[in-house]
C-alpha cells in the first residue's frame, strides 16, 4: 500500500520532469521596454518575472545591470544579499536585448537590460540640460575629477564629460602648458555650460568659457548698467564691446544723447570707455541695444561732460527701472480691466 506522502513525492517528481509549456506568442519583441520584478539574484546576474505575464521570466546578466546600483537602498529590505547584483523584489523597467528562438513559461525567457534603459535616460537628461543652456543660459557647477593633456574630465548626470582646454580660459597674459593646466584645475570646481551632446558617439562636451559667458549674460537685462569699449563706429551708431562678455552691443545714434548728434565720430572714439544702460535685447541675448541718453541728468550732457553722466549713472538707471516697472504695472492693470 502506497502512503499519501509517497504519492505526493511521485506527483512532485513527475511535475519536475514534465516538459515546460512553450511560449509561442510573446507580448514583446526585441527592443521593447518591459516591467519586471527580481525573483532571484547572485553575483553573476538576476532573474525577473515580467509583470505583463508572470509566467515569463527574463535574465539580466551582470553586464546589463543598472548603470548605477545604489546598494544602500536595499540593505534594509531583508531580501538583500551582499553577493547579489540586485535586491529581490525590485520592480523596474528593462529593455529586451535578446529573444531566444524557443521560450518557455517559467523557464527560458528573454535577456533583459537595465543598463540600456538607464543610459538612454541619462543621455536624454544631458540633452535637456544642453537645451536649457542654449535657451536660458543655464550654468552648472562641476568638480574636476581628472585631467590629461587634452582637457579636463568630470561627470554630469553620472555620465563622463570632457572639457577641452580650448574651452578653458587661461589667466590673462599667461602661457600655461597642458600639463600646467591639468595641475591647475584638478580637484577644483568650475562653472560650465553644456556645449555638445551626441548620444550615438557617447560624447558629452562641457565648456568653462561658455559657462562664464552665460553666467555674465544672465545678469544682462533691460535696465542693467554696463561698461564697454568702443570697437567700431558707423554713421548710424557704434558697437561697444561689453566687459566680461565676448559680445558687442549697439549704441544707436538716437540713443547717444537727448540732444541732436550729427555724427557719432564727433562724440566717441575707437577704444574709448563708455558706460551705458541696456534698453533692449532679444530673447537669446545675442542682440543688445544700449543707451547713454537715458543716463543724462540734463539733455545734452553726453556732448559736453561724459564723466558727469557716468558718475550719475546709478541714480539715473534706478529712475529708468522705476519708470519701466510702472509702465509694466499699468499694462498689467489695463489687461485685467479688459478681461472684465
Amino acid at each position: 500500500m502506497v502512503s499519501a506522502a509517497a504519492e505526493e513525492r511521485t506527483d512532485a517528481e513527475q511535475a519536475s520532469t514534465s516538459p515546460l509549456e512553450r511560449c509561442t506568442e510573446p507580448f514583446f519583441q526585441l527592443g521593447d521596454t518591459v516591467t519586471a520584478r527580481i525573483i532571484w539574484a547572485n553575483e553573476k546576474g538576476a532573474r525577473a518575472e515580467l509583470l505583463q505575464d508572470r509566467r515569463l521570466v527574463g535574465y539580466i546578466p551582470v553586464r546589463e545591470m543598472p548603470y548605477v546600483v545604489r546598494k544602500d537602498v536595499a540593505e534594509d529590505t531583508g531580501h538583500w544579499s551582499k553577493d547579489a547584483c540586485l535586491p529581490v523584489g525590485l520592480v523596474r523597467e528593462y529593455e529586451v536585448v535578446a529573444v531566444p528562438d524557443e521560450m518557455e513559461y517559467h523557464g527560458r525567457g528573454p535577456m533583459l537590460s537595465a543598463r540600456r534603459i538607464d543610459l538612454n535616460l541619462l543621455w536624454r537628461r544631458a540633452d535637456q540640460i544642453l537645451q536649457t543652456c542654449l535657451a536660458d543660459k543655464e550654468v552648472v557647477r562641476m568638480k574636476i575629477t581628472e585631467a590629461n593633456t587634452g582637457g579636463l574630465l568630470t561627470t554630469l548626470e553620472s555620465l563622463p564629460a570632457f572639457i577641452p582646454y580650448s574651452h578653458v580660459p587661461k589667466p590673462f597674459g599667461s602661457k600655461l602648458t597642458s600639463e600646467e593646466m591639468a595641475r591647475e584645475y584638478k580637484d577644483k570646481e568650475v562653472i560650465v555650460s553644456v556645449a555638445e551632446v551626441v548620444p550615438l558617439h557617447r560624447k558629452l562636451m562641457l565648456s568653462v568659457t561658455l559657462g562664464e559667458h552665460n553666467l555674465q549674460l544672465r545678469s544682462l537685462e533691460v535696465g542693467a548698467l554696463v561698461w564697454g569699449t568702443v570697437r567700431r563706429i558707423e554713421p548710424f551708431g557704434l558697437f561697444l564691446g561689453l566687459d566680461k562678455l565676448k559680445m558687442s552691443a549697439l549704441l544707436h545714434i538716437s540713443n547717444m544723447s537727448r540732444a541732436h548728434v550729427a555724427d557719432p565720430a564727433d562724440t566717441f572714439a575707437i577704444g574709448e570707455r563708455v558706460r551705458a544702460i541696456v534698453v533692449g535685447m532679444n530673447p537669446d541675448g545675442t542682440r543688445v541695444s544700449i543707451s547713454t541718453a537715458e543716463l543724462e541728468p540734463e539733455d545734452g550732457d553726453m556732448l559736453v561732460d561724459k564723466e558727469k553722466v557716468y558718475a550719475a549713472a546709478d541714480e539715473q538707471a534706478k529712475l529708468f527701472r522705476d519708470h519701466l516697472n510702472q509702465v509694466e504695472e499699468e499694462g498689467a492693470q489695463e489687461g485685467e480691466s479688459l478681461e472684465w
